[in-house]
């Protein structure tokens, strides 16, 4: 799987894409967070991820969770988060489109 941010690959140094069981792509949190510029803080307690980008955007998403939070409003998704080799992975078209991002499928 290939994940391209402004027709710019996404290097994911210790841990890569994958396709789930719902056929939702999974990334990385981090790499992806960073790629893009955004802030990335974990709550061992909770189990959330809070992705913060520059403009105060909030993104936050549950381990075993099919909701995602943004900006305090709550949305359904298809799949879940993950922790894969003790990698955080999230559904990357979620995610993205949270931040207000377009995201395509090639195949």
């Amino acid at each position: 799987v290939t994940v391209k941010v402004d027709s710019t690959d996404v290097v994911f140094p210790d841990a890569q894409p994958f396709v789930d069981e719902n056929g939702r792509t999974q990334v990385p949190i981090r790499a992806v967070s960073e790629m893009l510029d955004c802030k990335v803080d974990w709550d061992d307690t909770s189990k959330t991820a809070t992705i913060t980008k520059e403009n105060g955007d909030v993104v936050k998403v549950t381990l075993g969770s099919d909701v995602l939070t943004v900006n305090n409003k709550s949305s359904q998704m298809d799949t879940t988060a993950i922790i894969k080799d003790d990698r955080t992975f999230i559904p990357v078209r979620f995610v993205a489109e949270a931040l207000g991002l377009e995201v395509e499928w090639l195949e």
